[in-house]
């Protein structure tokens, strides 16, 4: 019996069923903890590299890379510093990192994201 995929998207539009609102600092950390974690939408820890850079114009170390928790311990630093405006403008690079890399159609949802 063939495993059946798991859906990249799925957990996004998930997310993306919380009002904008409610995502709070803390929320959007953990949104961004899972999603770093996922091996399975990242397969290999150098390819969070792309995502890193994409989204939080963040370009650590090579050595940070070897731990996947290590990293998302900086990239909590960097959220937790953050401020209103800069977390909704991470808010809006994270959603449109996901849509043009696994071709999320913009819907209702996703536009009250982006606003």
């Amino acid at each position: 019996m063939e495993k059946e995929k798991k859906s990249y998207s799925t957990p996004l539009k998930v997310i993306l069923k919380i009002p904008p609102s409610k995502i709070t600092k803390e929320s959007f950390i953990g949104i961004v903890s899972y999603t770093l974690l996922d091996k399975e939408m990242f397969k290999r820890n150098i390819d969070l590299k792309e995502f890193c850079k994409s989204i939080f114009k963040y370009d650590p170390k090579e050595y940070l890379y070897n731990s996947r928790t290590l990293l998302l311990s900086h990239i909590i630093r960097l959220v937790y510093k953050s401020n209103d405006d800069e977390i909704h403008n991470l808010k809006s690079d994270f959603l449109s990192y996901f849509i043009k890399k696994f071709g999320l159609e913009k819907d209702e949802g996703i536009a009250k994201w982006l606003k």
